[in-house]
């Protein structure tokens, strides 16, 4: 795809084990050493370890380039995932012979005769199995037995076993100790450094391009250094799709960013550049509003609820104090008159003020407005007695005698405000504003609550009818309990 426009003899980045790109570091160097050195010497066994994608089989394959085909007559088992009995079969199978036998006795005396024949000629077999660590434990014990295929002097074929970590700890355990002890030759292949990842890259450029340093820029090269973490597998991954990302983009050299979207895609992310926390956040408000609805006004407005009432009972006056209203004297802005239907309580005239001196309402929220002054009292007005707190009362039928003085009330202590008081003091509200011969009483079911009956009775709960719904019953302690059986008092909503 991209040859041409990179000026390329092949790929470079080809993720085959092609020996033509083998890079020899120490430990690579190491282990072509170890084999190479385990079959001429006939020493039996040889093992190479390494984690994946560290370039094993372009070891073992690069060995095969090598050998001359005249001294070493190699068999190559890629499916290591056999028997013993299916591997012997493998073995006369690119001999081109067939079996004499169908046991594994009859197969291995048949072998043996192979091996001197193989031997007198002056050749030498070598079994290589790739990707060992899948031979069944099995099969790994019977390989011994090949090594017994020897004269007094030489062993009649080589095996060379080549895996992953975890061949080691197949050998390792205690029912293949006597194959372990039989391994002559065992080396590991390490991982690339820093440095040796930057030549490798370079080694494999150089087999495709006459300019291999002007493919990548020093920042591309050292991204792909650092995420593959020394393993040839990742660095050819990533160096191939980032010369295709490249070449589609038109871009030369391939530039750090060209990498780090590479990458990106290598681990299945998306390709906008966008923080990863903004759709996490768009899914969870997506959520949440559509869980939203699936709450009772309960849960929706209890914290709602807890704001209100301790600002409002903050600002109430100390328990026992009480909340006088005084005439104001001339000059001075004074409440506002009551209005007809409902139900007051006066104090006794002091002796020589006017008998219709002002009577103390009871405050009530109707709406968040701030007061509206109120006219100024005729000359003379005398001072009222202190009053007991402005509680909230039930309220009556309508009587004749509303608006008129009551009698002096005997009660000395004063009633405890509720916290709907409290606020419609705070917010300078009046309940004298309400119709409250419309009041209408409701008697609690089982299941109900105050949010769910200020929704039937007004067709929605907010802060205005709550506290309408609180200040007309002092009794309620809790707004989130009702007691069964309570009668509250829904008290029409009034203007100010």
């Amino acid at each position: 795809m991209y040859l041409d426009y990179y000026r390329f003899d092949r790929e470079p980045f080809h993720i085959t084990p092609d020996p033509k790109f083998l890079y020899l570091s120490p430990s690579h160097k190491e282990a072509l050493a170890s084999i190479i050195y385990g079959i001429e010497n006939r020493k039996g066994f040889v093992c190479i370890l390494g984690e994946v994608g560290l370039g094993k089989t372009t070891i073992v394959r690069s060995y095969l380039e090598l050998a001359d085909r005249d001294e070493i007559r190699p068999i190559y088992v890629f499916n290591s995932k056999v028997t013993f009995k299916e591997l012997l079969e493998t073995i006369f199978q690119e001999w081109g012979l067939k079996p004499e036998g169908d046991s594994v006795h009859s197969m291995l005396q048949q072998l043996y005769r192979e091996l001197i024949n193989e031997y007198n000629t002056g050749r030498n077999v070598v079994l290589l199995i790739d990707e060992a660590q899948n031979v069944p434990l099995d099969t790994l014990e019977n390989l011994r037995m090949l090594s017994n295929l020897e004269t007094t002097k030489r062993k009649l074929i080589q095996v060379v076993v080549i895996g992953q970590p975890e061949l080691r700890d197949k050998l390792d355990r205690p029912e293949l100790r006597q194959l372990k002890q039989r391994v002559v030759v065992r080396t590991t292949v390490f991982p690339l450094t820093e440095q040796e990842s930057r030549e490798y890259i370079r080694h494999r450029l150089s087999h495709a391009s006459s300019r291999p340093e002007t493919i990548f820029t020093r920042g591309a090269e050292s991204r792909i250094v650092r995420y593959a973490k020394g393993i040839p597998r990742t660095i050819n991954i990533i160096a191939d799709n980032a010369l295709i990302a490249s070449y589609g983009l038109q871009c030369k050299p391939v530039t750090k960013n060209i990498v780090d979207q590479v990458i990106r895609d290598h681990h299945g992310e998306a390709r906008t550049r966008e923080p990863f926390w903004k759709p996490v956040l768009a899914a969870l408000c997506l959520t949440g509003a559509l869980l939203l609805p699936t709450y009772t006004y309960r849960e929706a407005l209890h914290q709602r609820l807890s704001a209100i009432i301790p600002a409002a009972t903050q600002a109430m006056p100390p328990q026992g104090e009480g909340t006088a209203w005084q005439a104001s004297p001339p000059g001075q802005a004074s409440r506002p008159a009551p209005q007809a239907g409902q139900e007051m309580r006066t104090a006794p005239a002091r002796p020589g003020g006017q008998g219709d001196a002002p009577q103390a309402s009871v405050p009530m929220a109707t709406t968040v407005e701030a007061p509206k002054p109120s006219p100024q009292p005729a000359p003379g007005a005398g001072r009222t007695e202190p009053r007991e707190p402005a509680v909230a009362e039930r309220p009556a039928a309508f009587s004749p005698r509303a608006g008129m003085p009551e009698e002096p009330s005997t009660r000395e202590e004063p009633a405890p405000a509720s916290p709907a008081q409290g606020l419609a003091t705070q917010t300078g509200l009046a309940w004298a504003n309400l119709a409250w011969s419309d009041a209408a009483r409701v008697t609690a079911q089982p299941g109900d609550y105050l949010t769910k009956l200020c929704i039937e009775a007004y067709g929605f709960c907010g802060q205005r009818e709550l506290t309408a719904i609180l200040g007309a019953n002092p009794s309620i302690v809790d707004p989130d309990y009702i007691a069964v059986g309570q009668v509250l008092i829904i008290p029409p909503l009034g203007g100010n």
